[in-house]
């Protein structure tokens, strides 16, 4: 008697928040279906009561791992990064915001780094920063957002670096995070600014970082984030 090959039991649930990304969300969503490993669920939550575009994208896609989560208002960045930031049945789960996106190999290594480090709770990688163009196309900065080392190998990170005084190291797009029962991250409603040093501050230490530029972060002309520091 012939078997139906099952498909393979998902490590990572990712999350990909959108909000009226119609030029965007489609780069975030092909760079997660092309990822080197096929372990992930997807949910796509869409902050836009009223945006079909989310809908119509996933119906061309026609891919079984992504679902689709509209939700019934809109809860803004801060409320709906929390319904993220808990426990999903997955190993791991990870953010990927529909303004950035991954190398392909992002999910491999990044599985494989956190594998090789049970201690840490939080792994994040570098990313190459892309810059918008008032024309709507991308820019590569030639910078990365951590300096930059081909050779070197994943590393922990105790709690106490000199940049968590007035920020994080960790980055939301860049970050795979262990999944552990009954552990959430929330945060409370403060400016977008602290949301990230907010959060890393309630995620058990030691970090672990991997030099590698497995992801992408755009810098958009519009952003709910404010330049200033104060925040």
């Amino acid at each position: 008697m012939s078997t139906v090959p099952q498909p393979p039991i998902a490590r990572v649930r990712v999350f990909l928040p959108t909000y009226r990304r119609h030029d965007l969300l489609p780069r975030a969503l092909a760079s997660l279906r092309a990822q080197t490993v096929d372990t992930w669920v997807c949910e796509l939550h869409n902050d836009d009561p009223g945006d079909t575009f989310p809908a119509r994208l996933l119906q061309q896609t026609a891919d079984p791992r992504i679902q689709l989560r509209t939700h019934e208002r809109n809860l803004g960045a801060i409320e709906s990064f929390n319904l993220f930031y808990r426990p999903p049945p997955e190993p791991y789960y990870a953010l990927l915001e529909d303004d950035n996106w991954w190398e392909p190999g992002f999910l491999e290594t990044m599985l494989d780094a956190m594998d090789r480090h049970p201690a840490a709770t939080l792994g994040w990688c570098n990313q190459h920063v892309w810059l918008e163009q008032p024309d709507g196309s991308w820019r590569h900065s030639g910078w990365w957002v951590n300096p930059a080392e081909p050779e070197a190998a994943p590393r922990l990170v105790s709690w106490g670096d000199f940049r968590q005084a007035l920020g994080a190291l960790h980055a939301n797009g860049a970050m795979l995070v262990r999944s552990r029962n009954g552990t959430s991250y929330p945060t409370p409603a403060i400016p977008c600014a602290g949301v990230e040093p907010f959060r890393e501050r309630l995620i058990p230490h030691p970090l672990l970082y991997v030099p590698a530029p497995l992801a992408h972060f755009a810098v958009t002309r519009q952003s709910a984030r404010a330049g200033d520091l104060a925040e």
